[in-house]
């Protein structure tokens, strides 16, 4: 379990804040109020951004965005690629059966509009869990 927590400025003026990074999710604690996500509901890794009172982690859900900021200023460095990875271990096995399901379907028989349209749902909603982040991602790798 690997664990962030609040910048200097965020112990002294902010919320007391820590994250949990475990292997099947991440536990924010905020206020001691705890928050549990698993990896396979984040719509993609979290995102870390910097500001002058140190790092912002945004963890987004199909209905919710965890903004937690104020972080340690080294959070993004130790943890972004450990994040993402943990993120594509869950998440790559549902990709790959998306594309198998394709493969079948446009290989096996004709297909009608109305098929094209739900491939075409599918593969856009996948795309948006994986791009922009993959093209820039240390964890996928060359």
């Amino acid at each position: 379990m690997k664990l962030i927590y609040s910048s200097i400025y965020g112990q002294l003026f902010g919320l007391p804040t820590k994250v949990s990074i475990r292997p099947n999710g991440v536990l924010l604690v905020v206020k001691n109020k705890a928050t549990e996500i698993k990896w396979k509901n984040l719509t993609c890794p979290p995102r870390f951004s910097s500001t002058w009172l140190g790092k912002t982690i945004i963890f987004s859900t199909a209905g919710d965005n965890f903004i937690l900021t104020n972080l340690a200023y080294s959070s993004e460095k130790k943890y972004k690629t450990y994040c993402e990875q943990l993120w594509i271990a869950e998440n790559s096995n549902h990709l790959s059966t998306l594309l198998d399901k394709i493969d079948t379907v446009v290989t096996s028989r004709y297909l009608r509009q109305s098929q094209i349209k739900n491939i075409h749902l599918a593969i856009k909603k996948e795309y948006s869990k994986w791009f922009p982040w993959a093209k820039t991602s240390e964890a996928l790798g060359d």
